[in-house]
């Protein structure tokens, strides 16, 4: 039994081009740029329902990849990701770097384990230090605890 809407929307769906200008209009991702539109082609779409009573015909599209432009979109997903991760590392070396000069000025030099400690931290960890503890303390040893 087929539908009214059903035959509506394989008449809508036939043309390629609509295809792909609903595709391109209604996801909005980098990735689409590499598929060629122009291989669009309607491939057969029967399926058989789970319970093995009715079959389904549906429009179905086969489009080919570039997978150059894949690659290159994969390759500058990966150069932004390696930046972003790049700042932040350099960040929170720059924040481990100040702590050291703020105690080493407060409290003169860096005992080697306070230095290694400030080397190991974690982000959170070393703002705690320098921004809140770094200002307080009364010694070394409470900038730490």
């Amino acid at each position: 039994m087929i539908d009214s809407h059903d035959t509506a929307y394989k008449k809508l769906f036939s043309s390629p081009e609509l295809v792909r200008d609903l595709v391109l209009g209604f996801i909005a991702d980098p990735w689409l740029q590499g598929l060629d539109f122009d291989t669009l082609e309607k491939m057969p779409g029967e399926y058989v329902s789970d319970d093995d009573r009715q079959r389904r015909n549906d429009v179905v599209w086969r489009v080919k990849v570039d997978r150059l432009a894949f690659k290159q979109e994969g390759l500058e997903a990966g150069r932004r990701e390696g930046m972003e991760r790049g700042k932040l590392e350099g960040k929170q070396e720059g924040e481990g770097l100040a702590l050291q000069w703020l105690l080493t000025r407060r409290f003169g030099n860096l005992p080697n384990e306070y230095v290694a400690k400030i080397g190991a931290a974690g982000k959170e960890q070393i703002e705690l230090w320098l921004l809140i503890r770094v200002l307080d303390a009364d010694s070394l040893e409470s900038v730490f605890e």
